[in-house]
């Protein structure tokens, strides 16, 4: 749901925008979790991948979760793995309440308008996390949650 904020613009007129995008979760999964709480939350994943590439700091490595339609990986962030990114490509999960084949004026209707870039919906909240949901026949495809940017891992 929309918080929205009155300006006072010139001449007195108001001007309705939005105040900030809503914090999105995969079924209460976020970004900056820990594996416990991943683990809570969702059980054992199906498979892992233990040594990804971490592009933010080469000297560490990144692990990914598997679950059914969906993956999770972990960046180390003082020597603690954390949730950098939530991909989810098939199934039941949803971001924010958007779930794979949704209508595209479902997702703008929750989180407001944005530039399609090719065939993506990107949105940034605070500069400290982005969603992007890939939109294909007007439906929702597949949705991604991630670090805006790298973060200190010292």
């Amino acid at each position: 749901m929309y918080k929205f904020i009155i300006l006072a613009v010139i001449f007195g007129i108001g001007v309705q925008i939005p105040s900030e995008l809503p914090t999105p979760a995969v079924n209460g999964i976020q970004l900056n979790d820990n594996t416990e709480t991943v683990l809570l939350a969702l059980g054992n994943p199906n498979d892992q991948d233990q040594y990804i590439y971490n592009t933010c700091d080469p000297e560490s490595n990144n692990m990914q979760w598997h679950y059914p339609g969906m993956s999770i990986t972990f960046t180390e962030y003082h020597k603690q793995p954390m949730v950098s990114q939530i991909v989810i490509y098939d199934g039941k999960w949803a971001l924010g309440g958007i779930h794979l084949q949704d209508d595209v004026q479902q997702v703008k209707a929750l989180f407001g308008d944005a530039n399609f870039i090719h065939d993506v919906l990107p949105y940034n909240n605070r500069g400290d996390a982005s969603w992007e949901f890939t939109i294909r026949h007007n439906q929702v495809a597949n949705i991604a949650l991630k670090q805006a940017s790298c973060k200190s891992t010292v």
